[in-house]
């Protein structure tokens, strides 16, 4: 047992020593360690920069950076443990990254230094250029060192602003108001290093891309120098020229540029200003009220404006224009509402305009009678001999000499204040009541014109304005219009109207408050009545009643045809009293188609009135366009009576007309001025027995020919048609 109990504490004795030869082992070696660690970290003295200094562009990443742990000798050291050492810019915008790609911040930054190593590397980059110092320290150590390092950034980014102030971009000016001094705004990016004095520069060029060059206007791009202090970083400086501006200036399109260069070269050109030199005043201005109307009824009123080159405009009633009251001035308008006084009276509405650059236009000036009795008649002066147009009617003027001043009164109506015009004539739908009371001041003759414009003749329907008569009155004694002896229509434009029509008054008493118009015929005649065609051998006489309205005839003829298309042969018979005309050369035994129309003073023509007939050779008929002759011995007896009367009787011009053989036509006249009794008995005894002999020699044959039945039948068969009388001729 004894033995057992020693040999258990021998085991537990030995295992014992082996465990604290052990523990003593390890603490041992351990203590020994700590004192070489503590030994180690007291000899490092410093963290310095082993890398060169750099110089690098704005935003660009550096070379790498290294700093090394060190003792006082210089000699590189380990730390014995992980260190936290700190990064830190002068640079306000300076940034450090591990790996030059990722994890960039600053102006100051902590790192990590592994433990048992004695160097650290990082990178950096700054927006702004200059020279900042950058450095390293560990803040767990306060002992350790540092000796910054400098590090470049070169400006290479170009100045933020170069701007023109004045002038105005998109502003006009005048010799008054053009700037005698250019200025403006630069200043260096923000990163910048500044910008040095008097470095900004700006140009001015012409419309005709000339440029000023302090003296002289030349075609060489020229930068003018500005005078402004220097400035650092981002600083915004003010500019002004120093060059002297010209002296005059054209009117015309101008532009202007500025330009600024910072302390490294770097050049920004700024936007390019356009500005406009305007010495020249609005032209052609011009008002009119209610479109040029001379007299209203009703106190509100239309303006019409216009003139070129203005922008804004001023307007008022009678009295002074005052430049000065610039809350009077609008914008410029081509229509605007007016409101006259209330007083009946001549009313006068002045405006001015101006341009953008201030020039201010002549005056312009209108006027308009005001009545609220729109029949009430107008006076219109008359000074002087000359002519004159009525207020309240500008188309409606008198030429006329006087020997002292007087006036004139004229009342404008849109209505017929009468009866209607003569028969076919057309109204220009203006109507006057004119008059001078103090006749004994005027001398006679004087002339009235009415001008009328292209819309006037469209709403009368007045396609052709020679159609135009001239000017009527109305004859209180036969109460109805008549136009004036001496009248007529001048077509030439002249200005706004397209003619005048005008009448010469040589009487008093028909102008004394008398309606006035002026008429048209547009109306065509009334197609001759009566038309009548006789037939000879070879020939066609034709007769019809003549119309008062005509001044001439058209004549045409051509074979019957059933096609329309066939061409006519046509004559113009010229003469108020033509009422017959004879067509030769024709073919015996043909049927032609005669017409015959009306032409009237105005060239309107009626329409044609038609017969047809056939010459024949020996035996003439005659047929009418009003009734059908019952048989043929009346017809040839009133042929042949209605030949000879109209020869010997007709007072008018009687019209031959040849065709000839070639297809032309001719007219010869032969006019009847007095009765032939004797001619007339002579053919009025052969028309006598020439009928005897027709009847006798014509019934004879029949009963001779004829049937018994036949021979007794004593009465002639009228309903047998001309042809087959022809056809049992000898």
């Amino acid at each position: 047992m004894t033995e057992l109990i020693l040999y258990k504490f021998k085991r537990y004795l030995i295992a014992a020593i082996i465990f604290v030869l052990t523990v003593q082992t390890t603490f041992s070696g351990s203590l020994f360690k700590l004192e070489k660690v503590k030994a180690a970290s007291e000899n490092i003295t410093q963290i310095q920069f082993t890398t060169d200094a750099q110089s690098i562009d704005q935003n660009e990443v550096s070379s790498q950076i290294i700093a090394e742990t060190q003792n006082e000798s210089a000699i590189s050291e380990n730390v014995s443990e992980a260190t936290t050492l700190t990064l830190s810019t002068t640079s306000a915008t300076g940034q450090f990254s591990l790996d030059g790609v990722t994890g960039w911040s600053g102006p100051t930054k902590q790192i990590t230094m592994d433990s048992d190593t004695t160097d650290k590397n990082f990178y950096y980059k700054d927006s702004k250029a200059g020279t900042f110092n950058i450095s390293v320290l560990a803040p767990d150590h306060a002992g350790w060192t540092n000796t910054p390092q400098a590090i470049t950034v070169n400006d290479i980014t170009n100045p933020a602003t170069a701007s023109v102030s004045i002038p105005q971009n998109g502003s006009y000016y005048n010799a008054a108001s053009i700037p005698t001094e250019f200025s403006g705004k630069a200043a260096d990016d923000n990163g910048g290093t500044g910008l040095n004095a008097n470095s900004t520069t700006f140009y001015i060029k012409n419309s005709l891309n000339q440029y000023w060059n302090g003296s002289v206007w030349t075609e060489t791009k020229t930068w003018i120098a500005a005078n402004h202090l220097a400035t650092i970083n981002g600083e915004e400086v003010a500019w002004s020229s120093s060059a002297a501006m010209p002296a005059t200036w054209a009117d015309g399109t101008y532009k202007a540029q500025a330009k600024a260069t910072d302390k490294s070269g770097n050049v920004f050109t700024g936007q390019e200003i356009t500005f406009y030199f305007d010495n020249t005043a609005p032209t052609n201005e011009s008002i009119t009220i209610n479109s040029g109307e001379g007299v209203t009824n009703d106190r509100d009123v239309n303006l019409t404006l216009s003139a070129t080159g203005a922008t804004r405009m001023m307007i008022w009633g009678d009295g002074d224009f005052q430049v000065s009251c610039e809350d009077e001035w609008i914008d410029y308008a081509t229509q605007i509402d007016w409101t006259l006084s209330e007083t009946n009276s001549l009313k006068t509405v002045h405006a001015k305009f101006a341009d953008a650059a201030g020039n201010i236009s002549e005056e312009a000036v209108d006027t308009i009678y005001y009545s609220s009795d729109s029949n009430t008649p107008v006076e219109t002066p008359i000074p002087t001999s000359g002519e004159y147009s009525a207020i309240n009617a500008p188309e409606f003027t008198i030429d006329t000499d006087v020997t002292e001043a007087t006036f004139m009164t004229v009342s404008r109506y849109t209505q017929n204040p009468t009866s209607a015009l003569p028969a076919g004539i057309t109204t220009l739908g203006k109507y006057y009541d004119f008059s001078m009371p103090d006749s004994n001041k005027v001398q006679l003759p004087i002339t009235i014109k009415i001008y009328y414009t292209q819309e006037d003749l469209l709403n009368a329907d007045i396609n052709d304005e020679n159609k135009l008569q001239g000017i009527y009155y109305w004859d209180f004694d036969s109460s109805s219009w008549k136009l004036f002896s001496d009248s007529g229509v001048v077509t030439t434009d002249s200005g706004e109207y397209a003619g005048y029509i005008w009448a010469e008054v040589n009487d008093f008493s028909i102008i004394a408050l008398t309606p006035l118009s002026g008429g048209a015929d547009i109306t065509a005649p009334v197609k001759p009545a009566n038309l009548k065609a006789t037939s000879g051998n070879g020939e066609v006489a034709l007769t019809w009643d003549k119309r008062d309205d005509a001044v001439g005839y058209y004549v045409r003829y051509r074979q019957t045809t059933s096609n329309d298309n066939d061409p006519y042969t046509t004559i113009f018979l010229s003469g108020s009293d033509i009422k017959s005309a004879k067509i030769t050369g024709l073919t015996n035994n043909v049927e032609y188609e005669f017409g015959v129309s009306a032409k009237d003073k105005a060239g309107n023509i009626s329409e044609y009135a038609v017969v047809t007939q056939k010459p024949i050779a020996s035996e003439g008929t005659s047929t009418e366009t009003t009734k059908t002759l019952r048989n043929r011995l009346i017809s040839t007896a009133l042929a042949i009576g209605t030949n000879e009367t109209a020869a010997a009787n007709s007072n008018s011009q009687n019209e031959e007309i040849k065709n000839n053989d070639e297809g032309a036509v001719e007219s010869t006249s032969d006019e009847q001025n007095e009765t032939n009794w004797t001619r007339f008995l002579v053919t009025l005894g052969i028309i006598l027995l020439a009928a005897g002999a027709g009847l006798g020699g014509y019934y004879g044959y029949q009963w001779w020919m004829g049937s018994e039945e036949e021979k007794q039948e004593t009465k002639v068969d009228t309903k047998k048609d001309k042809k087959n009388k022809r056809d049992n001729r000898w």
